[in-house]
């Protein structure tokens, strides 16, 4: 009889273990943010192009040999016939909203708790988010960026960022809150598709829901059939801020996210070691040719201290090697899984990645 009042005594703390959090409390709820639509009023014009090209090292010769100064030159100079934007330029948007001012979506006076960018007649309701506890700061976790046609490059570009929350997720001792979204015109037609993932650090208390687009991606066992090494800069996180994001975790060593988060120092902006990334795969594997370009998918493994030097493996993919996948591999597209590790210590920086690039051109 004790044993068995023993075993339901057991049951009973499970089920209350499950229904509260680690205070006693009970847990939020996530579900009734899923589903919720916002639409974000974006605009760049072509010294944001320049910017974002330089701030993601265009231009420095790769430590490997490959050609990058002169191809480069179509993200770097507008007076060239092939100029195009680099095609991640994109995912700096969200951050950037509609302005050139630093009172940007991303403001460091949001990460501070200072006033906010002032809501002005005609803005779009923000979306609500769970209360969640624990929180010490928040880092991008996973991303995915599909170019569907080419943005324009010159003058002063106004596009719209379709924006919906699809899931809340538990991660250890964080949170990982994913959302789906397109870039489009006044009109409705899309440029962009975008996945992403944030992680809460020291997230708790709160009831997963909704869906994933996270999920494992392993390189192949064999040598890498391309390996490109670029060097970021002590000054890199410093440029890339001018984009949009001005989170004082990427320059302000006193920031309470910086050692409550256990980084040695401010670190580069997750989306500024995916441009160094992304720009290896392509000047590796895709000639360096934007149009190339299909879509990219990695997660954020580790942080990058600015001056690091960046080494990424490229393996090539059949067909038949990558069914299973949340995306599919379009028609005369070849899948590049990559990871992106930091030279002097091996840590892996990018990882569960790939870029999907189409054929080369026939030359005529």
């Amino acid at each position: 009889m004790k044993e068995r009042r023993k075993r339901q005594n057991n049951n009973n703390n499970k089920n209350i273990t499950k229904m509260t959090d680690k205070d006693g409390d009970p847990l939020t709820e996530t579900a009734p943010f899923l589903g919720q639509e916002n639409t974000i009023p974006v605009s760049y014009n072509t010294r944001d192009i320049l910017m974002y090209a330089v701030s993601i090292g265009c231009g420095k010769e790769s430590r490997t040999g490959h050609d990058s100064n002169h191809g480069d030159l179509r993200f770097l100079y507008e007076q060239r016939d092939n100029f195009a934007a680099f095609p991640t330029f994109p995912i700096i948007l969200q951050m950037k909203g509609d302005t050139q001012d630093i009172d940007a979506n991303a403001s460091s006076n949001m990460y501070l708790g200072k006033n906010r960018k002032p809501k002005k007649a005609g803005d779009a309701p923000r979306r609500r988010a769970p209360k969640i506890k624990g929180v010490i700061t928040g880092v991008d976790a996973e991303r995915y960026i599909e170019r569907v046609k080419d943005i324009p490059v010159f003058g002063h570009t106004k596009l719209f960022i379709k924006n919906r929350n699809i899931g809340y997720h538990q991660k250890g001792k964080n949170m990982l809150a994913e959302g789906e979204g397109e870039l489009v015109d006044e009109s409705g037609n899309v440029y962009y598709k975008f996945q992403n993932g944030g992680m809460s650090i020291g997230a708790y208390g709160f009831k997963d829901s909704g869906k994933t687009n996270s999920e494992k991606i392993k390189p192949p066992n064999r040598e890498p059939d391309c390996i490109v090494e670029v060097e970021t800069t002590p000054e890199q996180a410093h440029m890339y801020r001018l984009l949009g994001d001005y989170n004082p975790l990427h320059i302000d060593p006193n920031y309470p996210g910086v050692k409550g988060a256990g980084f040695p120092a401010p670190i580069l902006h997750g989306l500024c070691t995916l441009g160094h990334g992304s720009r290896s795969v392509l000047m590796g594997m895709g000639g360096n040719d934007p149009s190339r370009f299909h879509a990219l998918k990695l997660r954020f493994a580790s942080p990058v201290i600015p001056g690091d030097t960046l080494v990424t493996n490229m393996w090539k993919m059949t067909r038949e090697q990558v069914s299973g996948f949340v995306e599919p591999l379009p028609a005369n597209c070849d899948r590049i899984i990559f990871t992106t590790q930091v030279k002097s210590t091996g840590k892996v920086v990018l990882a569960n990645s790939y870029m999907d690039i189409f054929a080369a051109p026939a030359k005529l």
